[in-house]
């Protein structure tokens, strides 16, 4: 049985109410900020993490701040940025724990209620040490 235990997908929801999905690859962590590396149509994509009172959401990075973290992240594909101002997303749903084996399939899914941000740094900090990078 082959056991995935990361987050697999993320639901975003922006402040219009449209939904956007993404595939989770990374967390960067260092002394002030916090960003997440994801990714939709093979772009990759940096947002900041904002955490306030138990509520997550993610901005939108600059095209500057998105070459700073190229730089720190050597070997690291290109990221995309988002032109004009920032834009802010929710969290409003995610993927996680696949488990597979040669017979089936299971994974598991956690949906907010009335689009109320969820917080999944628990969840991408139980990932390991391959999903975290401390820069």
């Amino acid at each position: 049985m082959q056991i995935c235990n990361n987050i697999q997908s993320l639901v975003l929801l922006n402040i219009d109410n449209e939904q956007f999905i993404y595939k989770f690859y990374k967390l960067l962590l260092n002394d002030s900020d916090q960003f997440i590396l994801i990714s939709r149509n093979e772009s990759l994509f940096c947002f900041r993490v904002h955490c306030f009172e138990d509520k997550m959401s993610l901005q939108s990075i600059s095209s500057e701040e998105s070459s700073r973290i190229e730089e720190l992240l050597a070997n690291i594909q290109e990221i995309t940025f988002e032109s004009g101002p920032p834009k802010t997303y929710r969290v409003v749903g995610f993927s996680y724990n696949h488990f597979e084996s040669s017979l089936s399939s299971q994974t598991k899914f956690k949906i907010s209620n009335n689009n109320q941000p969820i917080n999944i740094l628990p969840y991408i900090m139980q990932t390991g040490a391959d999903n975290i990078i401390f820069v």
